[in-house]
């Protein structure tokens, strides 16, 4: 791999240790790391236009339910392609 920033060699060793992970290990890595970056950070505002387009999305979820996967069934389904792949 080619990293175009410099590492500390603490950050590099940690780096080895992450890539020696699973794969699931390093997804659950990274949202703990994310979760860890947004700590403390204030809620970007949502933009007028935006709010439209996910209430538009949110009365067409309450009126088609059919039409729509929950979160829980798309990441089966991707977790179980992911698994299918490897």
């Amino acid at each position: 791999m080619c990293y175009t920033v410099t590492m500390t060699d603490a950050l590099r060793a940690t780096l080895e240790q992450a890539l020696a992970l699973s794969e699931e290990d390093r997804r659950l890595l990274a949202l703990l790391l994310q979760e860890l970056l947004e700590q403390g950070r204030e809620p970007a505002e949502i933009p007028e236009w935006h709010k439209s387009i996910l209430d538009q999305r949110l009365r067409d979820m309450e009126e088609n339910p059919d039409d729509w996967t929950s979160l829980e069934d798309a990441e089966a389904r991707l977790f179980k392609r992911d698994q299918d792949v490897a």
